[in-house]
């Protein structure tokens, strides 16, 4: 899978989390996570960070699957 574009999932708003995901052109990959609400939500941030994988890839979600299909 190749990041082709920028893409976020999420909001900014209060209680919701947003993710960036951009392309590299170094070929590296770094993913930062920092939350303190993590415990909590650590599937919901996953789902986040699916979905905004699928569309920096520009790959559509399969969101019954939960998995990326091109």
């Amino acid at each position: 899978m190749k990041v082709l574009k920028t893409a976020v999932a999420g909001t900014l708003e209060s209680s919701d989390v947003m993710v960036t995901i951009r392309p590299n052109p170094e070929k590296g990959l770094k993913i930062e996570i920092q939350s303190v609400v993590l415990t909590m939500f650590g599937d919901q941030i996953r789902a986040r960070v699916s979905a905004a994988i699928c569309r920096a890839a520009e790959i559509r979600f399969n969101w019954e699957g939960e998995d990326c299909h091109g």
